[in-house]
């Protein structure tokens, strides 16, 4: 499925595995919670929000994007380089600080959870928080930092994970969104079976090698 998404800088071509994919990552929502099985396309729909976040504005505002340790950082960093290269959208990329600078002069931060005194004092147009089970294992990071660093533009968020323990706080705040009492959350779960580009005779092949929990 190959859509075009407006930024102000022009159109680029985005492709989407499946129209559910498209909606959940395209939801209007202020606070959205992508709750989904491995290799089902977390990371990637949430490359397209972000950077769709960053082009939607001239201001020299950043965008941040928090993963549970500095591997996974790296991995989403490479990753966004990779998809949008090509785009002729990107000034530069600094792999020591792992920034991306966009050409509208916006500015994507990778940072971690291991690390949140790095995440303190800036504030963000617009968030993801990468496996939010683990980044959000301690409540801190999510009440006391990056809550703070969207109050100024009162930035969207986008919390992708797979389902992580019930009782944890991924897991109430997922729960809000499928709450009507709070109207700026949205909630949304997928599994792998649900990535149609994914062969259905491996998806078998791993469900009888590996348990439900780990691989669904």
């Amino acid at each position: 499925l190959v859509l075009t998404s407006t930024c102000i800088i022009k159109p680029i071509n985005i492709s989407w595995h499946s129209k559910e994919q498209y909606q959940a990552f395209n939801d209007p929502h202020r606070f959205l919670c992508i709750n989904a099985g491995r290799r089902w396309g977390k990371t990637e729909g949430g490359a397209i929000w972000i950077v769709k976040q960053v082009l939607s504005s001239p201001y020299e505002i950043p965008v941040g994007w928090i993963s549970p340790v500095y591997a996974q950082s790296r991995i989403a960093y490479r990753y966004i380089r990779k998809l949008f290269t090509k785009q002729k959208i990107v000034d530069s990329f600094n792999e020591s600080s792992l920034e991306i600078k966009f050409i509208n002069g916006g500015l994507l931060q990778f940072r971690t959870a291991a690390k949140p005194e790095y995440i303190e004092g800036e504030g963000y147009k617009a968030l993801v928080i990468e496996e939010a089970w683990l980044t959000l294992k301690k409540g801190v990071l999510w009440n006391e930092t990056a809550r703070a660093i969207i109050v100024d533009y009162e930035a969207p968020v986008l919390f992708i994970s797979r389902a992580g323990f019930k009782g944890s706080l991924w897991h109430r705040l997922y729960k809000r969104g499928h709450n009507k009492k709070h109207k700026d959350w949205k909630s949304f779960k997928f599994t792998t079976h649900d990535n149609p580009l994914i062969k259905r005779r491996e998806i078998k092949s791993i469900k009888v090698q590996v348990p439900e929990s780990v691989f669904r």
